[in-house]
């Protein structure tokens, strides 16, 4: 397996427009039902197990240095990448001392986040992280979460907005039927 069959497993787990999702595979040339066996295989070697954090190494190849953090006796290992459709971003995944992710998701790798718009029906998908969201909408409602997916409303004098996230990456933001505005 590869890098780029990593990033073809995160397009897969997305809760994105399909459309957004289709324009990546196209890029990467590969398609919906190749993308769908890779994103099987990948799943499988990924599983949370002692160990995750080596397979997820041995997908990622050459480039990819895990960094081992010690907190109050005890470890982590970081390991970032960032992958070409998410160009703004790093994926970062945690992992504990037997190498079982504890968190893995995209975090911002410029300083600065495109200007926050004013409403939330004027956030764009995959510009923004759950973090953001939050700084500037919030506080946020928790909704259904099952990672790598988490929902959060979003109350507003303008309508009630539900925000839709994978791996802590902006994904959908539908209004609420019934909210007022």
């Amino acid at each position: 397996m590869s890098a780029e069959e990593f990033e073809i497993y995160l397009l897969l787990t997305m809760a994105c427009d399909d459309s957004l999702r289709d324009r990546e595979l196209r890029r990467l040339n590969v398609s919906l039902q190749r993308a769908k066996k890779t994103k099987a295989e990948v799943s499988e070697a990924t599983r949370p197990a002692p160990g995750q954090l080596d397979r997820l190494l041995d997908i990622l190849g050459e480039g990819t240095t895990p960094e081992t953090i010690q907190d109050d006796g005890h470890f982590t290992t970081v390991v970032r990448r960032v992958f070409d459709s998410w160009r703004a971003f790093t994926f970062t995944v945690t992992a504990n001392e037997l190498g079982i992710w504890t968190d893995a998701r995209f975090v911002r790798t410029m300083d600065e986040p495109p200007a926050m718009p004013a409403h939330p029906e004027g956030l764009t998908p995959w510009e923004f992280t759950l973090d953001e969201v939050s700084e500037h909408f919030g506080p946020l409602t928790p909704g259904d979460s099952w990672h790598p997916f988490s929902e959060w409303g979003i109350p507003g004098p303008h309508g009630d907005y539900s925000a839709a996230f994978s791996w802590g990456l902006l994904q959908t933001v539908p209004r609420i039927d019934g909210s007022s505005g």
